[in-house]
This record gives C-alpha cells, sequence and structure tokens, in this order.
C-alpha cells in the first residue's frame, strides 16, 4: 500500500474499529494486510467493546468470519447479565453526548460549529449501532447444540472430537465452542475440558488419556447470550487405543531414518579403514588416464553437449517451468553421452544411477574415492566411474549440481541408444549457463519438422512424451492427504522385469480409495476385522447402529465397492479376494492403509497377460518402492542411499584389493577391510529391512496353504451376485491359518531356510503360466540391496586364475555357487527374489552396457547372474583367497 493510499485510509478510519463500526469490509481487509495490524484485534477499546463485539451484535456473518480468520476473538470480560448492562451503558452515555454537543454547538464560533457537527454526526451513529446491538442482544437466545458430533480414536493415548455448527441459527453469530470429557456418561465431574476458538476447522484432538480408559466426550456452543445445551458425541464414548496393542507381529521400527545417519557417520568416520576415503585424498589421476584424455579431448567438438545420437548411453537434463523448458544455444536438450556403447538393458545399473540423484553435491567426491578403480578390469566399476563422468560433465556445463529426479524409465529406440533423463522444476529467476527457455510447443515443433517420420530416434521419442513425463514428475512426489485408505495390490510381470499397478494421478502408492479421515485403528476395530468369521457377523455389526465398528464396517464397505468401481472390476469377480490382516501399513505420520488381496494364484499376471484399466499404469517393483519412500520417507531414503552407493563402491573396491594382493601383508589387510565392509552392509540390509514393507505382504499375498486373511464375502454380501455360491472358509481355518503364516515367523524370528516349500514363491507367476525363458533375472528385480548384484564378484574374482592347473580351487567355486542355486525361487528375509540357474543364464543377456573385450570378460556373465544379498550370512561362504599371489605362484611352480 502506498503513502498516499494508507494517508487516505487514516483519514475515513483511524483504526480497524472504526471501519468495522462502518461496516467498510473492503477497508477492514486492507488494514489487516498491512503488518502488525493482527496484533491489535483483540484490544479492548475506551468503550469495553472489541471489533468482533460489534460484528458479532450486528450479525454481520462476513466481518465476524473476516475478523475471526485473522485471529480476531470475542470479549472475555462480560458474561449474559454484564452484557445487558453494558450495553444499556453505552446507549445511555452516547445520548447523553448527544445531548451535550447539541449544547455546546449554540455557544461556540463558526469554526468549533462544524467541529462539533462532525462530532455530533459521529455520536449519533454510534447510539443508532448501539441501540442496534442492544436490540440483537435482548431478542437473541442461547446457541442450539452443535450438529453431527462424532468421536474417534486417533491413537493409544487420544481422541478427536468433530463437529458442525447448529442447524438452526441463533440471530447471534457462535463464537466458540466447548469440549468435555468425563468417567461418566452423567458428567458429574469433568476429567477435563478444552474451548475451540479457532472455527477454522470445527474439530478437537483431546491428548494426554489413559490407554484403554472409556472416556464419555460432549460439546457446546457459545454466544454472547452463553452457552447452549451439550450435545452427546456418537458414539457416546470411546477408549483410546491403537491396533499395534492387539498386533501378533512384531511391530516396524519407526525413525529408522537416525539408524542409517549413524552408520553413516560411522562410515565416514577416521577410524574406519575404507579403500574409499582413503582414496578420496588422491586429486591427480593416473598418468594412463591423463594422456588418454588429451588425445580425447583433440578430438572433440567445442559444444559441451550431444547434438546427435549414435548407438550408446546417454543422460539428458530436463529443467521446466509450467509450459517452458530450458534448452542449448542450438535449440537442443542439454545431453551428454555415458557409454559409446550398448547391449541392452540392466536394471540394476539404473537403479544404482537412481539411488546416485540423493548425492548430486557429492559427485566430485565420489570420482575421487574411485580413482584408485581406473584400471579396474570390472565393467561394474568402468560403467559407475563413466556414470559419475557424465554427472559431472553435465553439472559443469550447466553451472548446477542439482540435477533434479531420475525418470524412472530410459527411453530405447531401435537404433541401440538408451536415454536416462533426470527431471527438475525450475524457477526462472535460477539461472543456468549455456542454456535458455523456449516454449514446449516450439520445441515439439521443432523436432517433428526435422525427424524422419519411419525412423523415431531415443530424442524424437522423448520430444513426443515429454509433456506426460512433465506431467508425471509434478504427481510423483504428491502425498496423500492424512487419512486411512483402503489399497489393492496388483502386479504384472514382464519380459525383464515385475511392475506394480499404481494410479496414474499417485503414483507413489498403490490403488487406493480414501476410507476415511482418521487414519488410526483402533483396537477394538483392528481385532473385529481379525476375528470375523462369518457374513452374519458382519450383518449383526451392522444392526447396532452408531457404533464404531458400525461406522468403520460402512466405510469400508463403501472403500471396497468405489475401489472394485476404479478397477473395472464387478463385484461378483471379487469373491475369492481378502483382506490384509498382518498390519496396517503405516506411510509417513499421517497415512495408513488396509490393503485388499486378490488369490493367491492372482496376485501377479503372467506375462502377456498385463492390460490394466484406464487411469492407472505399471511402474517396475523396484522404481515404486524408490518414488514411495522418497515421498513418505524422504529423511530416511536420501540417506539410505548415501550409505549404500558409499559401501558399494567400497565392497567392489574391497574386491578389487583381493584379486590384486601381492603378498600376505596386503592380503590380510584386503581381508580384513573386506570383512568390516561386509559387517556394515549386514548392518544397512537389518534396517533396511525393517522399513521395507511391501516383500512382506507379497509373501503373505501367495501364501496359499490354506489361505490367509479375512475373506471378502465376510464383509459384504456377495454370494447373492455369483452364480454358484462356495463355502467359506471356516473360522478355525483362518485362524489357525493367520497363525501360521510366514509374515508371522518373519516378524517374531527369521530361521534360515534349508528347505524350499510352497510358501517360498512369494508371488511369482506359475511355472504353467509363463515360459522360464520370459522370466527375469533376479539382478534386474533386487532393489537397494546394493550388493546384490555385487556378491558373485566377490566368488568369481577373488580366484587368481580360474583356467590354472589347480583344479580344486575351481571345483570349490563351481560347487559354492550351485550349493546357492538350487532352490528354483526362494524368498529369503532380504527380499532377493530367486530364479533358477537356468532362468539367470538365460536373463544375463539383458545387460545395460559394458566395455566390450573388457578383461574379465569371461567371469562377466556370472557376475550379472548373481542373486544374493551381500548380507554377513553369505559372505561366510564366500571362498577368499588362502595366500597371497607370491606363494601362490611358487605353489604353482613346484607342482
Amino acid at each position: 500500500m502506498t503513502r498516499r493510499a494508507r494517508r487516505h485510509l487514516n483519514i475515513q478510519y483511524d483504526s480497524i474499529f472504526d471501519a468495522v463500526e462502518h461496516e467498510d469490509l473492503d477497508a477492514v481487509q486492507r488494514i489487516l494486510d498491512q503488518p502488525g495490524t493482527q496484533d491489535d484485534l483483540n484490544e479492548v477499546t475506551s468503550n469495553g467493546l472489541v471489533p468482533l463485539d460489534i460484528a458479532v451484535l450486528t450479525n454481520n456473518i462476513s466481518m465476524a468470519s473476516l475478523l475471526m480468520n485473522a485471529g480476531a476473538r470475542d470479549n472475555h470480560q462480560f458474561n449474559e447479565g454484564n452484557w445487558d448492562m453494558h450495553l444499556t451503558t453505552l446507549v445511555s452515555k452516547a445520548t447523553q453526548k448527544i445531548a451535550e454537543l447539541l449544547e455546546l454547538r449554540t455557544e461556540t464560533s463558526e469554526a468549533d460549529f462544524y467541529s462539533k457537527t462532525r462530532e455530533l454526526r459521529t455520536w449519533r451513529f454510534r447510539q443508532k449501532l448501539y441501540k442496534q446491538m442492544k436490540a440483537a442482544f435482548e431478542n437473541a437466545h442461547v446457541p442450539d447444540s452443535p450438529e453431527k458430533v462424532y468421536l474417534s480414536v486417533i491413537g493409544s493415548t487420544s481422541l478427536r472430537v468433530t463437529f458442525q455448527e447448529p442447524a438452526r441459527s441463533s440471530t447471534l453469530i457462535i463464537t466458540r465452542y466447548k469440549v468435555e470429557w468425563s468417567y461418566t456418561e452423567t458428567f458429574e465431574s469433568t476429567v477435563g475440558a478444552a474451548t475451540v476458538e479457532d472455527l477454522k476447522t470445527l474439530q478437537y484432538a483431546i491428548e494426554g488419556l489413559n490407554t484403554g480408559t472409556l472416556y464419555h466426550v460432549r460439546v457446546s456452543a457459545y454466544n454472547v447470550k452463553g452457552w447452549g445445551p451439550a450435545k452427546v458425541s456418537t458414539p457416546p464414548c470411546a477408549n483410546p487405543s491403537s491396533w499395534k496393542e492387539c498386533a501378533d507381529v512384531k511391530l516396524r521400527q519407526k525413525d529408522q531414518s537416525q539408524a542409517v545417519q549413524k552408520l553413516l557417520e560411522q562410515i565416514k568416520a577416521p577410524h574406519h579403514r575404507s579403500f574409499f576415503l582413503e582414496t578420496c585424498t588422491v586429486h591427480t589421476p593416473s598418468k594412463k588416464l591423463s594422456v588418454s584424455r588429451s588425445l580425447k579431448y583433440l578430438f572433440q567438438n567445442t559444444s559441451k553437449f550431444v547434438k546427435t545420437l549414435q548407438r550408446g548411453v546417454y543422460l539428458a537434463a530436463i529443467f521446466f517451468y509450467k509450459e517452458n523448458i530450458l534448452v542449448t544455444n542450438e535449440d537442443q536438450i542439454p545431453i551428454v553421452e555415458i557409454d559409446s556403447s550398448c547391449s541392452g538393458s540392466d536394471m540394476q545399473e539404473f537403479l544404482w544411477f537412481s539411488k546416485l540423484s540423493c548425492m548430486w553435491k557429492d559427485i566430485q567426491w565420489l570420482q575421487q574415492g574411485m580413482n584408485s578403480a581406473l584400471s579396474s578390469s570390472s565393467s561394474v566399476l568402468q560403467t559407475r566411474q563413466k556414470m559419475l563422468l557424465a554427472v559431472s560433465q553435465l553439472q559443469s556445463a550447466l553451472g548446477t549440481q542439482d540435477l533434479g529426479q531420475v525418470h524412472f524409465e530410459p527411453i530405447k529406440d531401435k537404433l541401440g541408444n538408451v536415454l536416462i533423463l533426470t527431471i527438475k522444476e525450475l524457477r526462472p529467476s535460477q539461472v543456468l549457463e549455456n542454456v535458455r527457455w523456449i516454449a514446449l510447443s516450439k520445441l515439439h515443433n521443432y523436432r517433428k519438422s526435422v525427424s524422419a517420420f519411419e525412423s523415431f530416434t531415443a530424442l524424437d521419442m522423448l520430444f513426443m512424451t515429454l509433456k506426460d513425463k512433465l506431467d508425471y514428475h509434478l504427481r510423483v512426489n504428491q502425498a496423500l492427504p492424512p487419512g486411512l485408505y483402503l489399497g489393492y495390490l496388483k502386479l504384472c510381470s514382464s519380459v525383464d522385469q515385475i511392475k506394480v499397478l499404481v494410479p496414474y494421478r499417485v503414483p507413489n502408492v498403490l490403488c487406493h480409495t480414501k476410507i476415511r479421515d482418521n487414519k488410526n485403528v483402533s483396537r477394538e476395530e483392528w481385532e473385529w476385522l481379525r476375528n470375523v468369521s462369518s457374513l452374519t457377523d458382519s450383518i449383526a455389526t451392522e444392526g447396532n447402529t452408531g457404533s464404531s465398528l458400525c461406522s468403520f464396517l460402512d466405510g469400508l464397505r463403501t472403500a471396497v465397492k468405489s475401489l472394485l468401481q476404479q478397477l473395472d472390476m464387478a463385484l461378483g469377480q471379487a469373491a475369492d479376494f481378502r483382506l490384509y490382516t498382518q498390519e496396517v501399513l503405516e506411510f509417513g505420520r499421517e497415512v495408513s492403509f488396509l490393503l485388499l488381496l486378490p488369490p493367491s494364484d492372482d496376485v501377479c499376471s503372467a506375462p502377456g497377460q498385463d492390460g490394466h484399466p484406464s487411469g492407472f499404469l505399471t511402474l517396475p517393483l523396484q522404481i515404486f518402492e524408490l518414488v514411495h519412500f522418497s515421498t513418505y520417507e524422504q529423511e530416511l531414503f536420501s540417506k539410505y542411499c548415501q550409505t549404500s552407493i558409499l559401501l558399494e563402491l567400497d565392497s567392489l573396491l574391497s574386491q578389487q584389493a583381493l584379486r590384486e594382493a601381492i603378498d600376505d601383508t596386503e592380503l590380510i589387510e584386503a581381508k580384513e577391510k573386506h570383512g568390516q565392509v561386509t559387517d556394515l552392509i549386514q548392518q544397512l540390509d537389518d534396517i533396511w529391512r525393517e522399513v521395507r514393507w511391501i516383500t512382506d505382504v507379497l509373501q503373505y499375498a501367495r501364501y496359499r496353504q490354506p489361505p490367509t486373511g479375512t475373506p471378502l464375502c465376510w464383509i459384504l454380501e456377495i454370494s447373492s451376485i455369483m452364480e454358484v455360491n462356495e463355502k467359506p472358509e471356516s473360522v478355525t481355518d483362518h485362524v489357525n491359518s493367520t497363525a501360521s503364516s510366514p509374515v508371522d515367523d518373519r516378524k517374531r524370528e527369521r530361521p534360515d531356510c534349508k528347505e524350499i516349500t510352497d510358501e517360498d514363491d512369494v508371488f511369482w507367476p506359475m511355472e504353467r503360466d509363463c515360459d522360464l525363458k520370459l522370466s527375469l533375472s533376479s539382478d534386474q528385480l533386487v532393489w537397494m540391496d546394493p550388493q546384490r548384484s555385487e556378491y558373485h564378484h566377490s566368488r568369481t574374482s577373488i580366484v587368481m586364475d580360474t583356467d590354472s592347473k589347480n583344479p580344486l580351487q575351481h571345483v570349490d567355486l563351481h560347487r559354492g555357487q550351485h550349493r546357492y542355486k538350487g532352490a528354483d525361487r526362494e524368498f529369503h528375509s532380504t527380499g532377493s527374489l530367486e530364479f533358477t540357474e537356468r532362468t539367470l543364464k538365460e536373463a544375463s543377456v539383458y545387460k545395460f552396457w559394458s566395455q566390450p573385450g573388457s578383461m574379465d570378460e569371461g567371469t562377466e556373465e556370472f557376475d550379472r547372474e548373481g542373486p544374493y544379498s551381500f548380507t554377513s550370512e553369505i559372505v561366510q561362504h564366500i571362498s577368499l583367497p588362502g595366500c597371497s599371489l607370491v606363494e601362490w605362484i611358487k605353489t604353482s611352480q613346484e607342482t
């Protein structure tokens, strides 16, 4: 507001009180917009009133709402009797003031006459206003009881009461509500009471209660005439509780971010003897690398970005704002090359790169840490080095470190190009180097004019789908509103990966619909859901109108029908569905899920049967976990990715040190460091196991002997829709199956699985449903166990020479390999998903990119196959070198 306008405002109204008196809503809004005005809203004037009193007693609803939303409160100095007396005094004072001014005006000069006339006009206005207020007070009555007073359990020590304004107007505005709670229904003595003055949301959370104690609650409304009659809540009482109090499984630990942070600090501590950290102090690359780089730069183009794709792996940075996008001076998306060769796809490498997005600012530090691996023969280390180099080049060219979030799906074309995308929303005020803004529509039209229609490259495909990718990016990190939801678990298998069905509008959670705003499931509700034994129980609960269980059942039934309608599925098709009754899934602090599961054989559809209704899409299982945890456990996930990347690189370097050990001293030191890294990996794996919920749900969903969970036909009447009525499982079988489910065993204790049973087939399609040639390699299915793909490196690379004349060492190696691959499909406690050795070898052709003719080409195929998590249990079986390289050569010469 300008100085002139403020001066004009002050001439009209000396204060917000004067503006309220004149019912000038716009002037009040302008005054409230000024800084510091809110502090004067509740100051009592010389006439004993506050601004809200004027608005309330004149029944100016718009003015009262504006003031209360700004923080105004009513006058607590007066009760009903005092208000009547005070208003009478104000009218009398105004009448007396008018009489005095009339008398003085006849005795004053002409100049004072006009001044007294203005003052007289003001007091006549106030006299009229006070009479109006007094009449409104005399004709008003106390407010009626609030409507729709609902009581809900929101925790083990808290309740929440929600209510609405009385249905019948009391002619005066309600300014506050009172919530009372007591041990008895008569409220002879109250345990506590609270006043609700913030009327934006009519609710109150009663906290600090005793778990399991029954509390009665009522609510009453107030206006200047006094408190109206109280309304008892529905249900009339409730006891604070949570489903966790009666859970039969070990509860997941919360705040695991602190544990990961301690582990990360331990890794970075000076006493931690890490190959990676020791190498980070080295800043000068080797002579060989310097020469190769200098020669390469002689033949490089002056442009820092790639213009055309030529059969390789590339990294593109997408920066956008609304309908605009950043491009280079040549109207190109900023793209750099990662690798000039590409031979298929490897999900494991892409997932590692996705985790790298949590460490954009540490790219240079990571590059320095890998200096010792510049001459490594491991294609994995070479690939990671190329990734880091490409990111570093892109950051340097753009002048920014934060490249945004990695898009869940690389773009591949028939020419052999793979394009990885990072996407970030950028404000126009943020300036980057060597780029400029351009409208997305112009860029799309330009690409259409220069591209041949019959041969679309990955870059053309990017421009054709860029709008959809930007829309996905805007939605992927949007958390659900607080509440309890019903989710649906459905997986779809493709040629090279397993995918999760998710809604297009919120791709970071399963298909879902909302049950209610209260996320807590009480002990009473959870026990009923687990113990219901037939449809008769549900019908009996439905008849108990007004109870919390009846409300829970109604919300659950409505949610089931809504969810099936979203999935374009008839109710009769869900006859064999069941509810997940092991735990209530909690995402963050405000969202919780109940799960609806299809029959065990239908949890995952076979290849070619992955069609889904409109409004949904499928995400790879690992990518789904990435976007899910980055949304609901952002701090934990970021720290986990950083710790995982450091430990993985250190594990690779320690394995390299084992291979390159010359004498016994180096061998002993390498073994010691390798063991230390292995222990840290095991600790991280244990922490992450507590967080991951989807692997436990999948194992539960695929448990078939007998089926687990509460059948949906016991909640909803489905038999009338079906042509054939099947007798549901008895309650005895249901209770027994729940008690002996594999998830219970996981929660209570994790014994080593020596014998593979039918339960170990977690969620994969049956062999009768799909050919093994279409199965996934475990390398493409394991998510966020960084060493899982590298365990086999330690089994092959530490052997000095597989072609040596010492056959026992070579035989032991393969004996160890087959010992871990004897089972067709085995679900380990780490959540890794196993396949047969034949399947793994068939899937080994699907690689992301690799260096042709690398030194470890003979062992790389098995390097890519290994499915096992790099845990301490597995490391016990690793065949580390028994002697140094020097002693081994001497032994070979003697033989």
